[in-house]
């Protein structure tokens, strides 16, 4: 990792274009303009806004705008412009300009003007700075290190097995009469679309079925519903209105998960197990030496 005056201008990019950094920005600068001396003169500017291109040319080295002692040429302005929205307005483009050379005197003060906000914004640098190293250290490094990856799988293997499953029909009925029909047509093995068409009233519909492989606990059973032995369920009743009849076809019981089955959660696991052992190398690396003496002391000062 390169160090922060490498890094600095991507940071700062990053931080400009995050959108709780903006909503903080814009908060600090409408406070900062009502703080800050902005001296504007009116005869400088007015050919920029209007426009006048030649009257333009003959200001571009006179002060258009002084904050807190701070000068900026006309020709300041009209560079910032090039950099601009061309579906902009030269009130907002000038608007814009106040606003960035604000936000610059006031984060190139910030010891002098706002400890807290520097220690804050130092505090989000370092965060981003942390992001970029765990990204680089752990989480692309277990993404692209396939052999690792398929080696933890191996060695924690027990830790990744498929629940109680099930291949059911799950029939979602609106009445419990309904439910009850449902019921024994399923017992006798009859087609769901054959049961569709003896159960719902056009345009009424009564049933709907699920169908598919689902774990004991999923969200589409009903509560506390278990896996048993293979047939039909009784009714239940799911809430004051509604009532479920569960056909179980099949009951698997816990397997273990094949590597693709289990790449997702394998791939989370590795990644905290490489951030863990990263972690332990730089305690073995760069010892951690706590003063006692001095801690006991501070303690004593703030009880």
């Amino acid at each position: 990792v390169a160090d922060f005056n490498d890094m600095k201008s991507e940071l700062a990019q990053k931080i400009a274009t995050d959108e709780r950094a903006l909503k903080a920005g814009k908060s600090v600068v409408n406070r900062l303009l009502k703080e800050y001396k902005i001296v504007k003169d009116d005869k400088v500017l007015s050919s920029f806004l209007n426009n006048d291109g030649k009257a333009v040319e003959e200001n571009l080295n006179k002060i258009a705008v002084s904050i807190n002692g701070t000068d900026y040429k006309l020709s300041d302005i009209v560079e910032f412009e090039g950099a601009s929205k061309n579906d902009q307005s030269k009130k907002e483009i000038l608007d814009a300009f106040i606003e960035a050379k604000v936000l610059d005197y006031y984060k190139a003060n910030l010891e002098k003007t706002d400890a807290d906000f520097a220690f804050t914004f130092q505090e989000y640098k370092d965060g981003l700075l942390l992001f970029n190293i765990l990204q680089d250290k752990v989480w692309k490094f277990a993404e692209n290190d396939t052999v690792g990856l398929k080696e933890y799988f191996k060695k924690n293997q027990n830790n990744y097995f498929w629940p109680k499953r099930a291949d059911v029909i799950i029939a979602h009925c609106s009445k419990k009469e309904k439910a009850e029909k449902v019921k024994l047509y399923l017992e006798k093995g009859v087609e769901l679309d054959s049961i569709k068409n003896l159960v719902n009233e056009s345009p009424v519909v009564h049933v709907l079925f699920t169908k598919g492989l689902l774990e004991e606990g999923h969200k589409k059973l009903p509560e506390g519903f278990q896996f048993a032995n293979i047939g039909v369920s009784e009714v239940i009743q799911t809430d004051k209105v509604n009532f479920t009849v569960i056909k179980t076809l099949e009951v698997i019981e816990p397997t273990p998960m094949q590597f693709k089955e289990a790449k997702g959660r394998v791939m989370n696991d590795y990644q905290q197990y490489v951030e863990e052992e990263w972690i332990k190398q730089l305690k073995a690396t760069y010892p951690v030496k706590v003063n006692q003496k001095t801690v006991k002391k501070l303690v004593k000062q703030n009880q």
